[in-house]
């Protein structure tokens, strides 16, 4: 065997050579630090330092400071000082003496014998006889160590080397996607076992004797009906209506027999369709009875998610649930602010806001405009799904009508006296969005375009349908201009957990929807306010991480490239659902909303400079009552009083603008 110094470093060079080609070989590059080849080229101290030095932990954490740095880590000795100390034991006299062995590896004692074995305390070498002539006590044979040294050597250098892989690969983006991945797993698990479940309940419900006897019952009130009939119904009904209107009584007195008997008749069928839809009814009942207990399904899925995922060890925190009507968490692609249609294209369009100036120089027109923004008298509120009517000149609230065609629409009404129910759901799971408007007229309307509330009374409203909004959505926010011509609606949900940035609103006259650009931060139950007539400001809300916001962006509706722009102060708390109006010229009120329960706070937002603000919260200027507003824009003002009368869900408000206080005009009930 060769003792030679230099002998034995080439042996190890082309051991360590091997293991490194072959790792290269298994297709793995470095592509941000050296290869440890590199390391024992060279200074084998300096080399590894220098690598563990440019190593950034600070960078690769995504912090400024970086988690070691803040943890006092930063001054721990690093991983490799040992593996350094030990690699430059070896000085230069050492070498010396390592090159002479490896070049003669001859026995000191039998110099045509080379050695074999070494004594494992002393250290003297010794070659076959020396063994056999007991020159050493306690032999160790040479080939048996090396070969052990040299696999024991590769297993911990592939081990480092495998190390270092793992180390690259803990970047922020990696870990980001495999929380990202593991949370979306448990959830997605969630899910289809609940579509499995509704699967099974639905199959049930086709098996069931009562879907097959209410089949039947249909069939059976489908077969009553005959077109021809009711078109000789109609006729006659006509034939009366002139008769009567040009007072041509002698007609129908001459035919009062026919007419009796055709009226008994109708009673007659009216009767048998009434007690056969009313078994439809029960029928229908029995079927099937779905309770939907919104906050014990919220508390039953936490319970779930807290006996199986936890957070730093612990159980995760549980929220209380949001309003009922903003339960559910439903982007599509955003759409080029090209496709954007100003509501203001000319100077004369601007208007004042709602108020009539004491500027004389504003004319007729201009009051004119004004009158019309004073008539407002009736307010409108969804509760589940009634549609309930408040009048401010009887101080009464009754139910105007049953919305049955769909879930949650917003209820938008103007100040010339127009109700529009938009967007909503198909059901009351919020998974079949819809993009449908109605207008929810009175009087006599078409057959073709009208929709019957479940009471079918010849004196309640009909539902009369629009154009679609070009996006279908749910809990987004809606408000209408100062003069009723345009209805706003922003962001909203457009699936399960997708909040949308996307715009548009809605002309009343040309009954057409438009494009408008997109806010910065996707979300969804925030609030709207109309500033100076060509400014809309949208605050509060959740965001795409279903977090409730604190920002406030603007646009101004007259720009030549109108877009949304967070302005320079945030609300004091985060909120959804306030209400929101201007007073003067430079402020606006915000109040109440919702954060785990409706809220009563205030707060004054006020234009310093055309591109500043500053926000401050009034203390004497909170709502008499928590309430939450899912509509804004439309409200009654008295200008000589200086009062701003507005509905929440709960309650009609009054805002005296003098002192700067709300009051409790009446409860919605």
């Amino acid at each position: 065997m060769n003792n030679n110094p230099e002998y034995l470093r080439q042996q190890f060079d082309t051991t360590q050579q091997s293991s490194a080609s072959g790792f290269k070989n298994g297709q793995r590059t470095f592509d941000t630090s050296p290869s440890l080849l590199r390391m024992f080229q060279g200074n084998p101290s300096q080399q590894i330092s220098t690598q563990i030095r440019s190593f950034d932990y600070s960078a690769a954490l995504g912090t400024s400071n970086g988690y070691i740095k803040n943890q006092g880590l930063n001054q721990s000795p690093r991983l490799m000082d040992a593996l350094n100390s030990v690699l430059n034991t070896q000085n230069q006299n050492q070498r010396s003496a390592l090159e002479l062995l490896e070049t003669e590896e001859k026995c000191q004692y039998h110099l045509k014998e080379q050695n074999i074995a070494v004594d494992d305390e002393t250290g003297t070498f010794a070659c076959n006889k020396c063994v056999f002539e007991k020159k050493i006590q306690k032999p160790l044979f040479m080939a048996t160590f090396a070969r052990q040294t040299k696999k024991r050597f590769d297993e911990m250098y592939e081990k480092l080397l495998q190390n270092i892989t793992s180390v690259e690969d803990l970047t922020p983006s990696l870990i980001s996607q495999r929380i990202q991945s593991q949370i979306q797993d448990f959830f997605s698990a969630i899910y289809l076992q609940m579509k499995e479940i509704e699967r099974d309940v639905l199959n049930q419900v086709k098996s069931s004797t009562k879907l097959k006897e209410l089949a039947y019952m249909i069939e059976t009130l489908n077969a009553q009906f005959d077109e021809e009939l009711l078109h000789r119904l109609e006729v006659e009904r006509n034939v009366l209506n002139d008769k009567v209107d040009r007072a041509r009584f002698g007609y129908i007195v001459s035919r009062k027999q026919y007419y009796k008997d055709l009226i008994k008749e109708m009673e007659g069928f009216n009767i048998q369709l009434s007690s056969k839809i009313e078994t439809s009814g029960q029928l229908l009942t029995d079927l099937i009875a779905v309770k939907i207990d919104r906050l014990q399904i919220y508390d039953r899925l936490y319970d779930l998610v807290e006996h199986q995922v936890m957070i730093n060890n612990e159980n995760i925190e549980r929220k209380a649930p949001p309003p009922a009507q903003e339960l559910s968490l439903l982007s599509l692609n955003g759409r080029k602010n090209d496709d954007f249609i100003s509501p203001f294209k000319t100077p004369q369009d601007r208007k004042m806001n709602g108020r009539v100036e004491e500027n004389k120089s504003q004319g007729s027109s201009q009051n004119s405009d004004n009158e019309n923004l004073q008539s407002i008298n009736t307010f409108y509120t969804l509760r589940g799904n009634d549609i309930l009517r408040t009048s401010l000149s009887t101080n009464l609230t009754d139910k105007l009508f049953t919305v049955t065609h769909s879930f949650s629409p917003r209820v938008a009404f103007t100040q010339k006296g127009k109700v529009f129910l938009i967007g909503g759901s198909l059901d009351q799971g919020q998974n079949q969005l819809i993009k449908n408007t109605f207008e929810l007229v009175f009087g006599k309307t078409g057959r073709s375009t009208r929709r019957r509330s479940s009471q079918n009374h010849q004196q309640e409203p009909w539902l009369v349908e629009k154009s679609s909004m070009n996006l279908a959505r749910i809990a987004f926010g809606c408000a209408v201009d100062n003069y009723g011509e345009k209805i706003f609606a922003i962001g909203g949900t457009v699936g399960l957990q997708q909040p949308t940035n996307q715009g548009e609103y809605y002309e009343v006259a040309s009954n057409t929807w438009m494009q408008l650009p997109s806010l910065n931060e996707a979300k969804f139950s925030h609030s709207l306010c109309i500033f100076n007539d060509t400014q809309l400001f949208s605050f509060g809300g959740f965001d795409q991480h279903l977090q409730l916001s604190t920002k406030i962006e603007r646009i101004h509706l007259d720009g030549m490239e109108p877009r949304w722009e967070i302005i320079n102060v945030q609300l004091p708390i985060p909120v959804s659902s306030a209400g929101g109006f201007q007073i003067i010229d430079s402020e606006i009120v915000i109040f109440g909303g919702w954060d785990q329960q409706n809220l009563n706070s205030c707060f004054i937002l006020k234009s310093e400079t055309p591109s500043t603000f500053s926000i401050q919260e009034e203390d004497e200027c909170h709502l008499a009552q928590p309430d939450l507003f899912l509509f804004t824009g439309a409200l009654r003002m008295d200008l000589d009083k200086r009062e701003i009368i507005v509905s929440g869900q709960d309650y009609i408000h009054k805002f005296n603008e003098k002192e700067r206080g709300f009051e409790i005009v009446k409860k919605i009930e």
